[in-house]
């Protein structure tokens, strides 16, 4: 129990640091967009087209497809880059900006 409570006073320490407790409602924010925003295009969807969601439904889940292929694929990615001895020798600075730059 004291275990618990020392490393709950730690965890709280951390919230001193001020760029923490601003950033945190991203993490709270992030998945409630995400949801409202995908409910939403599927039901433009099926609206505009005439489908039924469950129709519009399978053209979402090939996204949700690509998205786990890539947290698959990135663990390999990283090593392949970063590899000291490979063709590209990235940072982990380097290698972060190359494979977040598709994505914004």
């Amino acid at each position: 129990m004291r275990e618990a409570a020392r490393e709950l006073g730690v965890s709280f320490s951390l919230l001193k640091n001020r760029n923490i407790p601003l950033f945190l409602p991203a993490f709270l924010i992030g998945p409630a967009m995400f949801t409202a925003y995908s409910s939403t295009l599927a039901q433009h969807m099926s609206t505009y087209f005439g489908w039924t969601l469950a129709q519009t439904n399978y053209l979402l889940s090939p996204l949700t497809l690509l998205k786990l292929i890539m947290i698959a694929f990135l663990p390999s990615a990283t090593g392949f880059l970063t590899n000291p001895s490979g063709r590209f020798r990235l940072s982990v600075f380097s290698k972060d900006l190359l494979l977040i730059r598709p994505t914004a």
